[in-house]
């Protein structure tokens, strides 16, 4: 599920899946060049109106820089689209997110068949396995280490 841009109705509770970050990208060009009004103006002697365009030129900025906060759990995501100049308060929002996540204790996954019991439904393996799936994308498991769990899941149902 993810959330429009522009829409957050949805509260949701920071687990210990939860992760936030921000996304700066593109960049910020100051453009110089001389204008004939600064050579009229500013030159006192006929001859010298370059001097005068190019020592005082218009300066011109260019910001094309784009800002992302996204933050996420297993099952959801939210992106939303900030001012680059919001781009440290997003950093701090999200640096406290991942504080309080990874301070929450981390529920043992699948470590042997019996974990996942006759009783759970198919869909608390997927759970499961969308959960492993999460751990390799952030790093916190390496593929080998998900294969042998993804395995001890399957077999048991």
């Amino acid at each position: 599920m993810s959330a429009s841009p522009n829409k957050c109705d949805t509260a949701r509770l920071i687990d210990e899946f939860t992760s936030a970050q921000v996304y700066l990208d593109g960049q910020t060009q100051v453009v110089q060049r001389p204008t004939l009004t600064r050579m009229a103006l500013l030159s006192p002697l006929p001859g010298s109106a370059i001097i005068a365009g190019m020592a005082l030129q218009k300066k011109t900025t260019i910001d094309t820089r784009e800002a992302e906060f996204q933050i996420g759990s297993v099952g959801w995501q939210l992106r939303i689209r900030i001012a680059p100049g919001a781009v440290n308060s997003a950093r701090a929002i999200a640096e406290q997110v991942n504080r309080v996540a990874s301070s929450l204790e981390k529920p043992p996954l699948a470590e042997s068949p019996t974990a996942v019991g006759s009783s759970e439904s198919a869909s608390g393996a997927i759970e499961q396995l969308e959960r492993i799936e999460y751990l390799v994308d952030r790093g916190a498991i390496d593929s080998d280490e998900a294969g042998r769990l993804r395995a001890l899941i399957l077999d048991a149902l």
